[in-house]
């Protein structure tokens, strides 16, 4: 990760060089953080994984980016622990400040980031079954953002596929509202639906 001056779009300066161990997902910026969602896969590594690791300025070695008693387990989501996303807060007014790390076991980031002045959703794709019948869920995962924090608060879902970020917004009191489409299975045909979900502060679902 580079942070540039770019004052004099002519001659951007070099401020600051930093390694974080993952795949770029999004970013989005608040005031003065940006925030950076990356994901670790671990399909060829050790299926018990360490945390993913960081490399701060100047710096010769590789430190974890938090502790092991601060990862944040998904069980909700996946009962594997193979995987982790990672949200990097990086103030941008000050390159002397420490980066800071949310560190998310039990799945990668793979889907659309939405991001307010107060909180960040990641989105998840994933498959699940009913009722002998396989389907696709976008699942929600909401951290509340606080300049150098991204504390995670909750996790809920809604049937279907998201689109993309601008299928998802949040309102003033805080409810949340997200368009999926979902495909359902039915012999050779497939069952095409458009849906609206609206969840309120905490992720409890209030209509659809």
């Amino acid at each position: 990760v580079l942070t540039f001056d770019v004052g004099d779009p002519t001659s951007p300066i070099l401020l600051r060089r930093q390694i974080i161990e993952g795949s770029y997902v999004s970013a989005r910026m608040v005031d003065s953080y940006a925030y950076l969602v990356l994901a670790k896969r671990t399909y060829w590594a050790d299926p018990r994984s360490s945390v993913p690791f960081y490399q701060r300025e100047n710096s010769t070695t590789m430190e974890p980016a938090v502790a092991c008693d601060d990862v944040v387990f998904l069980n909700t989501v996946s009962d594997s622990l193979d995987d982790f996303t990672v949200v990097a807060a990086i103030n941008m007014d000050d390159v002397d400040a420490d980066t800071t790390f949310t560190v998310l076991a039990g799945k990668a980031a793979d889907g659309a980031v939405y991001a307010s002045r107060s909180n960040i959703y990641l989105v998840l794709v994933e498959w699940t079954y009913y009722q002998s019948a396989s389907y696709t869920r976008s699942v929600f995962l909401k951290l509340r953002l606080d300049g150098p924090s991204s504390v995670f608060e909750s996790t809920f879902w809604a049937p279907g596929q998201l689109l993309n970020p601008y299928a998802m917004s949040e309102a003033q009191d805080g409810s949340f509202r997200a368009a999926t489409t979902s495909r359902a299975v039915s012999g050779w045909w497939f069952d095409t639906s458009n849906n609206l979900y609206a969840f309120d502060a905490a992720g409890n679902e209030v209509g659809a």
